[in-house]
């Protein structure tokens, strides 16, 4: 189906089924698709982790980590992890990032999960000798061993611990009655292929990543490399066999927002859009107090031929369809209602629907409630995405 049909059959169903506002849409077939993609070209031997920040959603989550054939997860957002246990027993849970020990102590002091449960089925991450006395302490208070990864800077230059004997003197803090148990590392890549060109490319900084993340595993003892995790969604195909991961990690692939175009993932489909009515739709653009313009705007460029007030607005995304819309700069963003200009060729009606697709998946899932899932361009189910704040 090319892209006018794709677009023309899911507004049809959502001024049909729809809400009537602006919804994200979850494509399942496009989802699918990705999903068997990426386990085409998966890196033999490495096992997965599913990000669970870029894709904020049981449902969703469960959906990819059957497909994938995985039950690792990695989330980053404290309010997440006391529902992810609860709705998932059996998932194991990698803290993507170091959580300040009061969120710590608070999913203890829940009753939402034993306090087991969060013992046995999280590792927590640990990026500096302060915050492993500060979790160590909480253990020996809970009477329980805690899981621990210990977070390693490979490059990225925001956190973690900088050099091998650094790490290499933190576990030697650890002495056998301390109630922590270090069962590997979490080393982030995503400078790579970031870092200006004029400074090194890609596959440079790739080897050097590798070869920092390799210094950090000699420093490590036999019983504490489990977990060897690393990568994204921009960088997970650059580790083959020859990488000194075990897992990767990745989330907003299965999607494929805009930020995430590139060579490495052209194989995959974007899956997620934002559908928002037209409220208005007028002949020409009329500023305030340059109405006397209109007409020229429309002479100079056909873009400015049509306006139409779109429901919502300040997206962090880009249009694509109809063509050829453009949000108008000098109007001025609004949260309400957004002025958007396009050609009369492609004219938009009131009540249809203008499509724009995410930059990032993230923190724009948890902006529109539950997301509309579709199969074959029809309406199935609704998904409630997982609450931002406990």
């Amino acid at each position: 189906m090319n892209q006018a049909a794709y677009f023309t059959a899911l507004d049809a169903e959502l001024r049909t089924d729809g809400p009537g506002c602006p919804v994200l849409v979850l494509d399942l077939d496009r989802l699918d698709h990705n999903c068997a993609a990426i386990r085409a070209r998966w890196s033999a031997g490495k096992a997965l982790r599913i990000v669970g920040k870029s894709l904020p959603c049981l449902p969703l989550l469960a959906h990819v980590m059957e497909r994938m054939h995985t039950a690792r997860q990695m989330v980053f957002h404290a309010p997440f992890v006391l529902p992810t246990l609860t709705a998932r027993p059996d998932d194991q849970l990698l803290v993507g990032k170091p959580f300040p020990i009061r969120a710590v102590e608070a999913m203890f002091a829940a009753d939402a999960v034993p306090a087991r449960a969060l013992a046995e089925r999280v590792t927590w991450l640990i990026d500096t000798r302060e915050r492993l006395a500060k979790y160590a302490a909480l253990a020996r208070a809970q009477g329980l061993h805690l899981r621990v990864a210990l977070e390693v800077d490979v490059g990225m230059r925001r956190g973690g611990f900088a050099t091998p004997p650094e790490l290499a003197a933190a576990i030697a803090s650890i002495e056998a009655t301390v109630p922590l148990h270090v069962v590997g590392l979490m080393g982030y890549d995503a400078h790579v292929g970031a870092t200006p060109r004029l400074l090194q490319t890609a596959d440079e900084a790739h080897a050097r990543a590798c070869a920092d993340y390799r210094a950090f595993v000699d420093a490590l003892p036999l019983g504490a490399r489990s977990i060897l995790n690393g990568a994204g969604s921009r960088t997970f195909r650059r580790h083959g066999a020859d990488s000194p991961l075990t897992e990767l990690a990745i989330g907003s692939a299965f999607v494929l927002p805009a930020r995430f175009d590139g060579p490495l993932l052209d194989d995959l489909q974007p899956a997620l859009f934002i559908a928002a009515p037209v409220l208005r739709a007028t002949d020409g653009t009329k500023l305030p107090g340059l109405e006397w313009s209109a007409p020229l705007w429309s002479r100079a460029l056909a873009r400015y031929e049509r306006s139409y007030f779109m429901y919502g607005g300040r997206y962090d995304a880009v249009f694509v369809w109809p063509p050829e819309l453009v949000e108008n700069k000098l109007y001025g963003g609004s949260y309400n209602q957004t002025l958007v200009n396009g050609p009369a060729a492609h004219a938009v009606e009131v009540d249809q629907h203008v499509f724009l697709r995410p930059n990032d998946s993230e923190a724009l899932m948890l902006q529109f409630g539950d997301l509309w899932v579709v199969r074959r361009g029809r309406l199935k189910a609704r998904w409630p995405v997982l609450q931002p704040w406990s």
